[in-house]
């Protein structure tokens, strides 16, 4: 159920552009949270995107932390019998 909230309120304002209905254009899920972060637009709008470095360097460590991941995983179950087996 979480789920399909989620994708509700995430697809909302697509949706709402799609379809041309001005009032679903605006994100419910930003809607939603308004009251509780009442100073969260003007520090969005105040961020600068972090260039392209940033992204690269994202890029790489998230590929080195999978492959290790796989590495270890593998090390850890090589040498180990299938269940199953007969020798």
């Amino acid at each position: 159920m979480g789920s399909l909230l989620t994708i509700l309120l995430g697809f909302w304002a697509p949706l709402g552009h799609l379809l041309h209905w001005p009032a679903l254009q605006v994100p419910a899920l930003e809607h939603w949270l308004a009251p509780a972060l009442p100073g969260a637009r003007e520090v969005a709008l105040r961020q600068t995107a972090p260039g392209a470095a940033v992204e690269w360097l994202l890029i790489f460590a998230s590929v080195a932390v999978a492959l290790g991941g796989f590495f270890v995983a593998r090390r850890l179950v090589q040498g180990r019998e299938e269940p199953g087996s007969a020798r």
